[in-house]
């Protein structure tokens, strides 16, 4: 779509360079011209300009039209909705005195996921995440390792994690946060930033299911 406006947009404005060319070459007349043949050159000028702008603004058209037929096709092609999950297990309530708890981020349906990425939002008067850990569900192959990038923020953990090889399928929990709490109150847990991508090194369509928390 992009690349056709541009077309676009580059030939209308070759079009009105080289209106603007014969302008300035047709107007430099020898001296010995006469007037009648001035004037019917300054004529032709003058009717050349109009075709140019006719063909500019057909091919204008030509292209909104093309566009408004796109966009009806993709919005008549409908995906279905993804198979694959990630979401959130927990403790929906926990006590303040409890020193820690855990978080597990589950997936559902996986097919051929090499690598993940997610980030966690919370509150942090309510919450502190202290780490996360992988389990063993990016290493179905034996002798796969994985490679982990984690980057914390005051109000959010961002985990990318990359299997050296293959792809993982299935059910099961990808990781677990361990948190500790500050003070009760209730806590949003929002998965953010979410990224699946398979062996192909395609994008993978899923879901990100978010949770909440409750300190008490």
């Amino acid at each position: 779509m992009k690349g056709l406006k541009l077309l676009a947009l580059l030939y209308i404005l070759f079009l009105i360079v080289s209106c603007q060319k014969s302008v300035e070459v047709k107007e430099i007349l020898p001296v010995d011209k006469t007037v009648n043949e001035t004037q019917e050159i300054n004529k032709s000028i003058v009717e050349e300009k109009p075709q140019a702008n006719e063909s500019a603004e057909a091919l204008a058209n030509e292209t909104a039209e093309t566009q408004t037929e796109e966009t009806q096709n993709e919005s008549e092609e409908e995906l279905p909705p993804p198979k694959t999950e990630l979401y959130l297990v927990h403790d929906k309530e926990v006590y303040l005195s409890k020193r820690y708890a855990f978080i597990n981020v589950s997936i559902r349906n996986a097919e051929d996921i090499r690598a993940y990425q997610f980030q966690l939002n919370y509150d942090p008067s309510i919450l502190s995440v202290a780490s996360y850990s992988e389990t063993d569900f990016m290493k179905q192959k034996e002798g796969m390792q994985t490679l982990r990038i984690v980057k914390q923020t005051n109000n959010s953990y961002l985990v990318a994690v990359s299997a050296t090889e293959g792809g993982a399928y299935g059910n099961g929990v990808l990781g677990f946060f361990t948190v500790t709490f500050n003070s009760k109150g209730n806590s949003s847990l929002i998965l953010n930033n979410t990224d699946l991508v398979n062996s192909k090194i395609e994008n993978v369509r899923h879901i990100a299911r978010n949770s909440s928390i409750t300190v008490k």
